[in-house]
């Protein structure tokens, strides 16, 4: 018994040390006060920054305002062609108008697209697949009349079930054992 449960326990500790998610953006928070680890592109330095007025977490947020053609901001994140990635960034349109272009690509493909409904600071997690070893992720943005803010941008690989589903049947196989036991 002691040893089953010492291996189930071991079963255990390796599937929750494999849950814990690696942060693949490099200044996701803008914490650093500036684009540091990002590219800049488009129109560079018109309405659009790094700035204290708004962050949802910390004390910077990425802005975009009056901007033609569009700006973005861009970074390759390295990943592996098969995984599935999980991304999320806490994004504002203030205030609430329909004009405007905020998008955002992940590996060439667009993954998010404002519809002209987001509310104040929601929470914006879309699950996708990388296909290749390099994904650039890019936010672009122009808005006439408006500012769009982006903050805490995190890209995270998605954990496989397989721990969760060893550590379920080592629980089974146990609680078989005890029942075949008593």
């Amino acid at each position: 018994m002691k040893t089953l449960a010492l291996h189930t326990l071991a079963a255990a500790a390796v599937a929750f040390a494999g849950s814990a998610q690696a942060q693949l953006v490099i200044n996701g928070g803008f914490e650093t006060g500036d684009f540091s680890g990002w590219t800049e592109s488009g129109v560079i330095g018109t309405m659009y920054g790094v700035d204290t007025a708004g962050p949802h977490q910390g004390n910077y947020s990425a802005f975009f305002g009056a901007s033609t053609p569009a700006a973005w901001i861009s970074q390759a994140v390295a990943t592996t062609a098969g995984q599935a990635y999980r991304i999320s960034f806490w994004f504002d349109r203030s205030p609430q108008t329909t004009s405007g272009l905020f998008s955002v690509t992940f590996g060439g493909a667009q993954v998010f697209n404002d519809p002209g409904t987001t509310f104040a600071f929601g929470l914006v997690t879309v699950n996708v697949v990388a296909n290749s070893s390099s994904s650039e992720l890019r936010f672009a943005a122009n808005n006439n009349s408006d500012f769009y803010t982006l903050d805490s941008v995190s890209v995270t690989a998605v954990p496989e079930p397989a721990p969760a589903a060893l550590l379920a049947a080592g629980l089974a196989a146990m609680a078989l054992w005890r029942r075949r036991k008593a």
